[in-house]
């Protein structure tokens, strides 16, 4: 049986910097310096094996702790999907979170649209068009 937890210290960092930095599409080649700054400064959740201890699963989350939070870096190890480990990390996540009282909680993501709708998350379909920029000025048109 998985076991989720919220406990930051309990979080194999070695494993979940490889999990992200070779096999996370959208975190491939991250830094290690970035990936510690990243997990220093977000709310980490691990699911692990009940009867090893081993950690399955991660998700970090951002946030104000008021208002808004934004969920990422969620990663299953591939031995273990299909198990109900991305379930139970996601429920638990939202556990974590519902005591807040945020308005919104977002992510993003290229193809777990179906893993994620079963917690209430739904396409935007707000007024607002969101946008986004890149941190560096080099990527910036003059």
């Amino acid at each position: 049986m998985p076991v989720f937890s919220a406990d930051a210290d309990r979080i194999d960092a070695d494993l979940v910097y490889r999990w992200l930095s070779e096999e996370a599409y959208w975190a491939k080649g991250r830094s290690r310096a970035k990936h510690d700054a990243a997990m220093a400064n977000s709310r980490t959740y691990g699911v692990y094996d009940e009867d090893t201890g081993a950690q399955l699963a991660y998700a970090r989350v951002v946030t104000d702790g008021a208002f808004f939070a934004w969920l990422c870096d969620v990663f299953v190890d591939e031995a273990a999907r299909g198990r109900g480990i991305g379930k139970t990390l996601i429920s638990g996540v939202i556990d974590d979170l519902e005591p807040l009282g945020l308005k919104r909680i977002l992510l993003a993501t290229a193809d777990a649209q179906e893993v994620y709708r079963p917690f209430g998350f739904t396409e935007l379909s707000d007024e607002f068009t969101w946008m986004a920029r890149s941190a560096s000025r080099d990527t910036l048109a003059p």
